[in-house]
């Protein structure tokens, strides 16, 4: 990029930087919180908006050798996000909650990941996706995405009927299992070898992944240890993450799935005060996210009206399968989750990772990508707000129920 042209974009990325920070406050997010509109920050389309804006042809500060510039920091920080959620793996915390848990965890995701699989699947033939160009593939991402979802705080603090609060718990070890989806994905769908120079058999890739993420949680800890404050023990965890996404990125292993690795490594290791560990990572994860989200923007092709379609598909196999998976896991652990429509209606709100997962997966395509994979990021972008839309008047349908003598 040359000197001139390199200013407008800075300042533009600075600007919406500070938006970012800006929508982070815990002012701004009960706001969000008080009126209903979590749902526009867990998905980012303000930011993919604001991207989108930008990239126009009006504008035209983000298109180009900008984006390509902008690899290494849009890599960082997916991989940031990444680290973070591994790092909320606390397996001493998971070890308290009833036994149940397991089979929890496997009705609110493998449940939903079917329902998405059943819906989606017919919905992307009949819009023209072709099962060799990447039908299978984009199933399976947006089945990840489909079980990625986010907490309410009043559904985080609602006391279970008996025993540890798992809610939390289960939500985290649903987004685990969604990158674990990409991982696999990234495993099984190559590039080709030509252009990245490795040629290994997918089982070896599989340990390549859990080798580098478990390699650089060492790492990590190692150096840590020897910090003397945390501004220090935070700069050394940057370089760590920079280093993990770099080399990822390098090997065209998915950047957030080693990162995730590499996060739950560190925080199951002996380090002092955790907790504190992963506040201070969660609280710049978010502005993070944000900043990603308008180079996401800058190659969104919102005029698509398949995506749109798509977006509509998705939110119902979403809502159903949040649904049935809701239903069954009540009725496996009935004492350690909250009440019913508390514990469906905390499974409907879309994760920032569902965003993470869709895009790390577009991104992962060596050469030119098919329309589908282009369809898939506007579903799962406006799919967060569709099934917010249509999970409004359920939920309260289903507190009046339980209201009722």
């Amino acid at each position: 990029m040359a000197s001139p042209e390199f200013l407008p974009p800075t300042l533009a990325l600075a600007a919406a930087a500070g938006l970012a920070f800006l929508a982070a406050s815990r002012r701004v997010r009960a706001l969000e919180e008080r009126f209903g509109l979590s749902v526009l920050s867990s998905s980012g389309l303000p930011f993919v908006l604001l991207g989108a804006w930008l990239a126009s042809g009006r504008v035209g500060m983000l298109n180009g050798d900008v984006l390509d510039d902008l690899r290494p920091a849009f890599e960082f920080g997916v991989g940031w996000l990444g680290f973070v959620i591994g790092a909320r793996l606390d397996l001493k915390r998971i070890d308290k909650l009833p036994a149940t848990l397991p089979s929890v965890v496997g009705a609110t995701a493998l449940l939903p990941m079917a329902v998405l699989a059943a819906v989606c699947t017919p919905a992307l033939v009949l819009l023209g996706a072709l099962p060799e160009v990447g039908l299978y593939r984009n199933v399976a991402i947006l089945a990840a995405c489909g079980v990625a979802c986010v907490v309410p705080l009043a559904a985080a603090t609602e006391p279970a009927q008996g025993g540890p609060p798992m809610l939390p718990e289960v939500t985290k070890l649903n987004e685990i299992l969604a990158l674990a989806v990409l991982g696999v994905v990234t495993v099984l769908y190559r590039p080709d070898q030509q252009l990245t120079n490795w040629s290994l058999p997918p089982s070896a890739w599989a340990l390549m992944l859990l080798g580098l993420g478990s390699l650089f949680g060492v790492l990590g800890y190692a150096l840590i240890r020897a910090a003397h404050s945390e501004a220090e023990e935070f700069a050394l965890i940057v370089g760590l993450v920079a280093l993990a996404a770099g080399v990822s990125g390098y090997m065209a292993l998915s950047v957030p799935v080693v990162c995730a690795f590499a996060g739950a490594t560190l925080i199951n290791l002996p380090v002092r005060d955790p907790e504190g560990l992963v506040s201070t990572l969660d609280s710049v994860s978010r502005p993070l996210y944000l900043v990603s989200l308008v180079i996401v923007g800058a190659t969104w092709s919102v005029g698509l009206w398949q995506g749109w379609v798509l977006a509509l598909v998705y939110a119902f196999a979403r809502l159903l399968g949040a649904i049935i998976g809701g239903l069954w896991a009540k009725h496996l652990e009935p004492a350690g989750l909250p009440s019913r429509a508390t514990f469906i209606g905390a499974l409907i709100p879309q994760s920032p990772v569902a965003v993470v997962i869709i895009v790390a997966a577009s991104t992962a395509w060596v050469g030119e990508r098919p329309e589908s994979v282009r369809w898939t990021i506007t579903a799962v972008i406006l799919g967060a707000v569709f099934v917010d839309l249509l999970a409004r008047p359920l939920h309260a349908a289903l507190r009046r129920r339980e209201a009722s003598p």
